[in-house]
């Protein structure tokens, strides 16, 4: 088979590594691997068997003439790569779940204990005598998470992974949100969609690991705001469409929200004149939570476990619903 890896980009921790491609050709010898930049890409497209990449558009896609397998190097593929050609078609897409998670599930916690104890604005009044002012105690004073109540909204693998540190390392109480309701370790109490509003209003965190979908868009707006508790933090690793910034902004301004953790955004990358880069209560940083040097050595196991099943007409791993996005 011909095997096409468009995965080279501007930044050296989303290109895929050359060892990680010299692993893949000496575990499968028998097949003819390529990795092009996106603008050599159309040269391997109607012959190309599998294709690994972060995205394909739609008129790529409409090129290919033997495509088996499509591989995304993402866990959430979205509305925006399942255009209704690549929906309505027969090619399984794959998708990197679980590759980035522990990495995302920290980086989830660093948000939220850099939110919690006011981490940047201590930083920022340290005086030229390396001590601090009273001034970071405004608003609300650095605080603490164990035996706090925290809100999971999204239980997949990351969810279950924030769920895991949260109770186990910080005694927190674990709420959490799911499409099918069924006990989930280390969640207290799981609820559907529908109980959305039981969450915002008993927790005193709130965690955003849900995929983009056409129901999760704007999940938290200005209703969702207004249930919440007065000085709730949040925090969003997932996708920036999910919160209404605008909705965001505001609460955090009035009050209703203490402190954000944002590592994405509706915009990307974030306007310069974002009222996220001033305000002193937001931590934000540039999508980098799923950034990890695992990454690679979990994902091209998944690819050569994949093209080996998919020689032997087996199922095969991480398989997108293309309905459903994830």
């Amino acid at each position: 088979m011909k095997i096409v890896f468009d995965v080279k980009t501007a930044g050296s921790f989303h290109s895929m590594p050359e060892w990680a491609l010299s692993e893949t050709r000496k575990a499968l010898p028998a097949h003819e691997i390529f990795s092009v930049t996106r603008d050599k890409l159309p040269d391997h497209l109607e012959n190309a068997d599998v294709i690994v990449c972060y995205s394909l558009p739609r008129e790529l896609f409409l090129q290919t003439r033997n495509l088996k397998m499509l591989v995304f190097a993402v866990d959430g593929i979205g509305p925006q790569r399942l255009y209704p050609e690549l929906r309505n078609s027969s090619v399984p897409v794959i998708n990197s779940k679980g590759c980035r998670s522990q990495a995302i599930a920290e980086h989830t916690f660093s948000l939220l204990l850099a939110c919690s104890r006011k981490i940047i604005p201590m930083g920022k009044t340290l005086s030229p005598e390396g001590w601090w002012g009273n001034e970071v105690t405004e608003g609300y004073p650095p605080g603490e998470i164990s035996g706090k109540t925290i809100g999971i909204l999204g239980l997949g693998n990351i969810g279950k992974r924030v769920a895991k540190i949260a109770r186990n390392g910080f005694d927190m109480k674990v709420l959490g949100m799911r499409r099918g309701k069924g006990e989930v370790e280390n969640v207290d109490e799981v609820f559907g969609p529908d109980g959305l509003d039981n969450i915002l209003e008993n927790s005193d965190v709130i965690v955003l690991c849900l995929p983009e979908t056409e129901n999760t868009r704007y999940l938290i707006g200005q209703k969702e705001f207004a249930i919440m508790k007065h000085g709730v933090i949040i925090v969003n690793i997932a996708r920036g469409s999910l919160i209404d910034t605008q909705e965001l902004v505001g609460a955090i301004k009035s009050g209703k929200v203490a402190a954000a953790g944002l590592d994405v955004f509706e915009k990307e990358p974030l306007p310069a004149d974002s009222h996220l880069r001033t305000l002193p209560q937001v931590v934000a940083t540039p999508h980098a939570a799923g950034v990890t040097p695992h990454f690679w050595e979990r994902f091209i196991k998944i690819i050569i476990e994949n093209v080996k099943r998919l020689e032997s007409g087996e199922e095969l791993l991480n398989i997108t619903d293309k309905m459903l996005g994830y």
